[in-house]
């Protein structure tokens, strides 16, 4: 709104809001509120949302978060290398490390030299680790599933949509040297 000083505009966003996070709005505070930080929400999200698959991962294969998503990685990227894995989970590079590790000491992947360049390593699954994947990515596809049935189609299609503008947002700070951390 022209020349508003945006607190009707969040005056209007708060009838959206649940009944027990309308109040924020009402009050004049100058305390930041952490329901409202993006980036908080979206974190609870992930970890509310992922409670149950991560079940599944831990007791019945025995790996960590940074495990199961080399392990995707590399059964949709292979040959790849850990610094493309970095890339693409956002993970820190002594996780990926371990987690690399710990995956070819269990058999799941194979690890042999870079072409060009002998100091970094092509990873590729093992039959036992493409079975695993198999059973896993079926696991992950029926909790993704019953996400998108409970808030519907096109939420779902709606929100993907917004997490891939963040995203690409994210993306771009990046490149223009400006890093995130929250």
């Amino acid at each position: 709104m022209k020349g508003s000083s945006g607190r009707e505009e969040l005056a209007d966003y708060a009838w959206t809001l649940p009944p027990w996070r309308a109040m924020p709005f009402a009050k004049e505070s100058c305390m930041f509120d952490l329901e409202e930080f993006i980036p908080y929400r979206l974190y609870q999200a992930t970890e509310k949302s992922s409670q149950k698959f991560r079940q599944v991962y831990i007791s019945e294969y025995g790996i960590t978060r940074a495990e199961w998503r080399v392990l995707f990685n590399v059964g949709l990227y292979a040959p790849i290398g850990s610094g493309e894995i970095v890339e693409r989970t956002s993970l820190d590079k002594s996780k990926i490390s371990r987690a690399v590790q710990r995956l070819v000491d269990r058999e799941w992947l194979t690890r042999s030299d870079h072409l060009e360049d002998r100091r970094r390593h092509r990873l590729e699954l093992t039959k036992e680790g493409a079975r695993v994947l198999a059973d896993l990515s079926a696991r992950a596809s029926e909790h993704n599933q019953a996400i998108i049935d409970r808030i519907g189609h096109e939420k779902a299609r709606t929100l993907l949509q917004i997490l891939f503008e963040i995203e690409a947002m994210d993306s771009a700070a990046s490149h223009r040297g400006v890093t995130s951390s929250d």
